[in-house]
């Protein structure tokens, strides 16, 4: 089930999908991933892992995603042929994504946030399909406070404001640039897991096993 938003005009101009999309996944890697996961550090380290590939896979696997590369503090294991990894200089999420749309520059970009264990690539698809040009999409969480997942066509600098309120933040920094915004709501990308709460609504082994 997918509800779409146009939160600000409520017309918004068709996708462009010519040129095709550069996805970039932050990830910290380096034992720092998902702390706030009351496992211990190799449980977790395992875990996040887990969701990374899985996301990967899935932009992969997304026909309309042609380029796909990891943001890290730290170099990754068993990164899938074809993924590039670029070792941020500077701290922070938003410093890293800066740092690296810097030296990109795609005229589409997808900023995934892969901690979603039950992303598929029609999630991704659908998102990218609602993306308006030029103009954003954005994936909230569940809780309509964070987002998951940011889709931006033709948007140059991007409003990258990751962290508390980010939902808000985001889309409020789109529209006093005019910008056109579109919300998504998808549950496989609503769902992020940051606290063994979040699991349980997920039909898998429970991490604590």
């Amino acid at each position: 089930m997918c509800q779409t938003v146009n939160v600000w005009p409520k017309s918004c101009s068709m996708p462009d999908q010519n040129n095709g999309w550069h996805a970039v996944l932050p990830f910290k890697g380096n034992g720092q991933s998902k702390q706030r996961l009351d496992l211990e550090q190799q449980q977790r380290n395992h875990w996040a892992q887990e969701w990374l590939q899985r996301a990967l896979r899935c932009c992969q696997q997304c026909p309309t995603i042609k380029k796909v590369s990891l943001l890290t503090l730290g170099h990754q294991l068993s990164i899938p042929e074809g993924v590039h990894c670029h070792v941020q200089s500077v701290s922070g999420l938003n410093e890293g994504l800066t740092e690296w749309f810097e030296l990109h520059r795609p005229r589409q970009l997808l900023v995934l946030l892969p901690d979603l264990p039950g992303l598929e690539a029609e999630d991704l698809q659908e998102l990218l399909d609602q993306c308006p040009s030029p103009g954003l999409a954005l994936a909230p969480d569940r809780h309509g406070q964070g987002s998951n997942a940011l889709a931006l066509s033709q948007v140059d600098p991007p409003p990258f404001f990751f962290g508390p309120s980010s939902c808000q933040r985001i889309t409020q920094a789109a529209q006093e640039r005019g910008l056109c915004v579109r919300h998504v709501n998808r549950p496989h990308l609503a769902t992020d897991i940051d606290t063994l709460e979040d699991w349980k609504p997920f039909l898998c082994p429970s991490p604590s096993a």
